[in-house]
């Protein structure tokens, strides 16, 4: 069969939206032939039952937004909570942990034309839907096979407000669509398990295994903003990341405990360097400081002092106008010492 994918890829094209329970809002669509509506990507906040009708309308109030339809195809299927925190409580968050999970629909649409797509949740599935968006998306698809055209919003203040539904985008994204007819070989497909999460710690830095879909947690609790590949370790304690993959699985690493001890975690970067660099480390209890940069010949080319200092150490070092070669940074932390050597080109 010849396939196609239709809609926003994911929820985060339009940066507005939020979770809700929905009964009887549908989005609408044109189709160029014969179609069917194979699978799309939904964001589950809570589980449940949704019923996907298609269906042509036999007639709509545009003020009350009341309508009744014949039915062309329908399908019922169990949706799952693909966010972390799943809830049955209304919310306008757009957070990008939440990759969605891709559910098979096999919804037949048979004759070309106009048609709407209605949701129907049930057992309180809440799903999500942009809003706020501020420029027509529509049309949106394939042109001259399948696109979408519109949604049910209304504005019921004011009837006359034919373009309120331009403001939202409805529950289906990354929808794929085949046209009949059309075969292809089968191929058959084998179920992967994902690697599991884990945590490489690299100075005063941990390292997660997947580029993307990370969150990191301190003592059970996200870190706000901590979304990235690479989290800098702050006080001493538990940490774990969680990742939210491109298939929708949720993996939780197992948690790495930061005990600094004597080890301060002292990283000196980049290095080699254009004699610009940075100096991290992390100290748990109260020390004074002493930092210096030498040349090859013990000549001193930088100092600070901080007393009573403690918590994480971050300061960037320009040594100036300096010739190419190997410089020492000598740190003495209360009564310990660490040496450094800096290549600078």
């Amino acid at each position: 069969e010849i396939k196609g994918s239709v809609g926003p890829v994911n929820k985060n094209v339009f940066s507005q939206g939020g979770y809700n329970y929905f009964q009887g809002n549908f989005v609408k669509f044109h189709n160029n032939v014969p179609v069917t509506i194979e699978s799309t990507r939904l964001y589950v906040g809570a589980g449940g039952k949704v019923n996907f009708i298609v269906a042509d309308l036999a007639d709509y109030d545009s003020c009350t937004g009341s309508y009744s339809y014949f039915p062309i195809s329908t399908n019922t299927i169990d949706v799952y909570p693909t966010t972390s925190t799943p809830s049955r409580v209304p919310t306008s968050v757009n957070s990008p942990s939440d990759t969605g999970a891709v559910f098979l629909l096999n919804l037949a649409v048979p004759t070309p034309g106009d048609h709407v797509l209605i949701v129907l949740a049930q057992d309180s599935a809440f799903l999500f839907r942009n809003n706020n968006i501020t420029k027509n998306p529509y049309p949106m698809g394939i042109p001259g096979v399948f696109t979408f055209t519109g949604n049910s919003a209304i504005n019921t203040a004011d009837c006359t407000d034919t373009g309120f539904y331009h403001a939202y985008y409805y529950f289906f994204y990354d929808t794929r669509i085949t046209l009949n007819k059309c075969p292809s070989p089968r191929i058959a497909i084998k179920a992967k398990t994902p690697a599991p999460a884990t945590i490489t710690r690299i100075g005063i830095t941990l390292s997660s295994n997947y580029a993307s879909g990370n969150q990191w947690y301190f003592n059970g609790n996200k870190i706000p903003g901590a979304t990235n590949q690479i989290d800098t370790l702050g006080a001493p304690g538990p940490y774990k990341v969680v990742v939210n993959d491109s298939t929708g699985c949720t993996l939780v690493s197992e948690e790495y405990n930061y005990v600094p001890g004597n080890d301060i975690g002292l990283i000196v970067k980049p290095n080699p360097n254009n004699g610009v660099f940075t100096i991290q480390f992390y100290q748990t209890s109260t020390q004074d400081i002493d930092l210096r940069v030498l040349d090859i010949n013990g000549r001193l080319l930088y100092k600070w002092q901080h007393p009573n200092f403690s918590g994480s150490f971050s300061q960037t070092i320009k040594l100036g106008v300096v010739s190419a070669g190997v410089y020492v940074l000598q740190l003495q932390v209360g009564s310990n010492k660490y040496v450094r050597k800096i290549a600078v080109y």
